[in-house]
């Protein structure tokens, strides 16, 4: 009740609500149910807001546009001394393997001076209100507020920004969206905040009258106070397969009248993938005879990629018995891992990888089925093809006639599939 003094709500609302209950009073019994505000027809969707009245010169429309475009960068790291040389330069990676980062253009041209293997998996436009100034606000994890507020009309219409995103190349399809954003209102409960584009319009809404006199809670920071802060939030599948060149906007509605305040900033990354390839499988050499078990044996597989040797992430050998010969479990399933350049096996029972050994180490990885000597195997790099010289002993309970199989993959997630290209015998 104080809130809503203090805010001049209860004055109007009462004065209302009086003579609603003069006229019940005069008509005859009745109930009456008093609620925040009259609701407000919400303004048709479109790229731009409706114009304000003259009587709010203060409220701008503060236009988003493109500021930067976001690379998402996977980093082989094969050795603990990149792994250093990445903390030296900012980046902190978990572990070898491929370390995946967001970086700008400068950062990303810095790593690969660095002559570290980088490649770009997928991109973004970042558009947002005018860039932030460095000034402390209430969220602990987030600074900077943009001196160009965006004011919502209260209780009449919306009020947001669009941007025209031309930047990705033509026919880009959007992989997900993450934004950001910060409404300062006396009354959070009062407005719908929806994100969305106009090709054709399609929109989620992202806020949709929670909280109250404050926001409940049921924003991204600690306290329940009058801003709206939505941070690092995605959307992963509504807008999958849009496309990523077309106007983009988020808006805010005020549904009930009174309560008053603007938008302080918005940010939004439209994903989508660059231009890929698909690798394709070479062959295998021999690809034809046997030996005796318990020998060790060296298979030549080649692996190619349009896109360059490092666009690949694994190099699959396959070798299976008659009876099951595409089966994960019970045969002799090696992999070449390329961001981390380690060996790996399929486990006895198919489920997951063991190994993971560098090429060239003295390690040797192995299964009940067979083995693959790291120190002997070696890997060629040479424009689009990965050439893996495998060392293999093949174990005497691995007995058989043998199918052999490759499967090549690359760091978007394409992959050339399982197909076989000769067959060996065990005995």
């Amino acid at each position: 009740m104080r809130q809503l003094l203090a805010r001049g709500k209860l004055t109007l609302w009462g004065i209302r609500l009086t003579l609603v209950l003069l006229l019940v009073a005069t008509l005859g019994s009745g109930v009456v149910y008093a609620q925040e505000g009259p609701d407000v027809a919400e303004t048709e969707l479109s790229g731009e807001p409706t114009e304000e009245s003259a009587d709010a010169p203060e409220r701008t429309r503060v236009p988003l546009a493109p500021v930067d475009t976001i690379y998402v960068a996977e980093v082989a790291v094969a050795t603990a001394a990149q792994l250093e040389q990445l903390l030296a330069m900012g980046y902190a990676c978990a572990d070898l393997g491929a370390c995946r980062l967001e970086v700008s253009g400068d950062e990303l041209s810095a790593l690969k001076e660095a002559g570290l293997e980088v490649v770009v998996v997928e991109q973004a436009i970042k558009f947002s209100t005018e860039a932030p100034e460095a000034a402390a606000m209430a969220e602990a994890w987030r600074y900077g507020w943009n001196g160009g507020n965006i004011w919502i009309p209260d209780g009449a219409g919306s009020a947001g920004s669009g941007a025209v995103v031309g930047g990705a190349p033509a026919g880009s399809v959007v992989t997900r969206i993450r934004y950001e954003m910060r409404i300062v209102h006396t009354y959070p409960g009062d407005l719908v905040v929806k994100l969305g584009h106009d090709n054709p319009a399609r929109y989620i809404t992202i806020w949709n009258r929670l909280g109250g006199t404050d926001d409940g809670g049921f924003d991204d920071d600690a306290a329940s106070d009058e801003d709206i802060f939505l941070n690092n939030r995605w959307e992963n599948v509504f807008f999958d397969g849009d496309f990523v060149n077309q106007t983009w906007w988020m808006y805010a509605w005020d549904k009930a009248a009174v309560d008053t305040g603007y938008i302080d900033y918005i940010e939004v990354w439209v994903y989508y993938n660059v231009g890929n390839n698909p690798p394709f499988n070479g062959a295998i050499n021999p690809n034809n005879g046997g030996a005796a078990c318990g020998t060790i044996r060296y298979f030549v597989t080649y692996h190619y990629d349009n896109d360059g040797c490092n666009d690949l992430k694994a190099c699959r050998f396959h070798v299976g018995r008659n009876s099951a010969p595409k089966s994960l479990a019970g045969n002799a399933v090696f992999n070449y891992h390329v961001p981390s350049n380690t060996l790996r096996i399929r486990n006895n029972n198919g489920t997951k990888w063991w190994g993971g050994r560098p090429v060239g180490s003295m390690n040797v990885v192995q299964n009940n089925q067979a083995k693959v000597y790291c120190n002997l195997t070696t890997v060629t790099r040479i424009g689009n093809m990965i050439r893996v010289r495998w060392a293999v002993e093949f174990k005497c309970t691995f007995r058989g006639g043998k199918k052999m199989y490759l499967k090549t993959r690359d760091r978007q997630g394409a992959a050339a599939p399982l197909k076989q290209k000769g067959t060996w015998t065990v005995w």
